[in-house]
């Protein structure tokens, strides 16, 4: 099975490289950040730094303006999950996050998710074909990350 949420390569001169996302341009193209090493663990490192700084300047400076549930996810997954969690638990919630979660609420702004419109999303799973499991595995997480959300009062109750 192929690694899940790692973009992590080596080099043909001997280094690895890491990318992350750090941000987007005007017309939506990713905008990525690019880390080289020596070592595999000090890659990691590394850009796990890089993950969780672009994921809080984002934070800080959507803060006074809407905020897209990717950009929120970002923050929450690498900046308030992954401290409290084992990295397999981090590696399926963001494989649920790429695959289902973005792909469908990604570029909404956070303040516009609401309960009709989690309904709508899993409903939207359901027709996928999806097990009830998998369904309710992701609406966990999308609940845990509205919560957070309102925590730091970025979504209304």
């Amino acid at each position: 099975m192929a690694r899940r949420g790692e973009n992590i390569y080596l080099r043909k001169d001997g280094r690895y490289e890491g990318r992350c996302i750090k941000g987007r341009k005007e017309n939506g193209k990713i905008i990525y950040h690019s880390v080289y090493t020596k070592t595999l663990s000090e890659c990691r490192q590394k850009l796990e730094k890089a993950k969780i700084l672009y994921s809080y300047q984002d934070i800080h400076r959507n803060a006074y303006g809407p905020e897209t549930v990717q950009e929120f996810m970002n923050y929450w997954l690498y900046g308030v999950v992954k401290p409290n969690v084992k990295p397999s638990t981090l590696s399926n919630y963001v494989h649920y996050s790429d695959k289902w979660i973005l792909p469908y609420f990604g570029n909404d702004k956070l303040s516009k998710l609401t309960t009709e419109r989690l309904k709508q999303f899993t409903n939207h799973l359901t027709n996928q074909g999806l097990s009830a499991a998998t369904v309710k595995n992701i609406y966990r997480i999308v609940c845990a990350m509205m919560k957070a959300a309102r925590n730091f009062h970025r979504l209304q109750e």
